[in-house]
């Protein structure tokens, strides 16, 4: 948590925030896609899923969901940085199923500018209908975000 000695931010930006990206006909992705911008803190914030192909321990090799946060400032020096924890969400939609999440904390750079898993869960286990996250063939994502002040960013 920072508060900087009470003082209240002129804008109406966060630094907590919450992003959503629901995706249709999950089976069928083959290849990466975007959520909607939120500006959290001052920076914009994106979701970004795509499979991935990992070896598994003991099961070879198997496709993955790769899920991400990415961190676009809308103008920056090369230096810009930017600190965020989070906690990503397959979000379950069956009753008495709890949400699968994951956590991160990261300063986020022009170089490392998005963070997550590559292997957030494997493909077969989203499929599997019983576990409840997936439904009609959609599936759907959710980041919570704490952002800290963004470092060399331009206003």
């Amino acid at each position: 948590m920072h508060d900087e000695g009470g003082e209240a931010e002129a804008s109406s930006s966060s630094s907590d925030g919450v992003l959503r990206l629901m995706i249709e006909n999950f089976p069928n992705l083959n290849d990466k896609v975007l959520g909607p911008s939120k500006r959290i803190n001052g920076m914009q914030w994106k979701i970004m899923a795509m499979p991935r192909m990992h070896v598994v321990q003991k099961k070879g090799t198997m496709k993955c969901l790769g899920f991400f946060l990415q961190c676009c400032p809308d103008a920056s020096l090369d230096a810009w940085e930017c600190e965020a924890s989070t906690e990503l969400r397959l979000i379950s939609q069956k009753p008495g199923v709890n949400h699968f999440t994951r956590k991160t904390n990261h300063i986020y750079t022009a170089k490392e500018h998005d963070w997550g898993y590559s292997r957030f869960m494997t493909w077969e286990e989203i499929l599997e209908e019983d576990r409840g996250y997936i439904k009609d063939g959609r599936v759907v994502l959710e980041v919570s975000v704490k952002a800290g002040t963004p470092k060399n960013v331009l206003t």
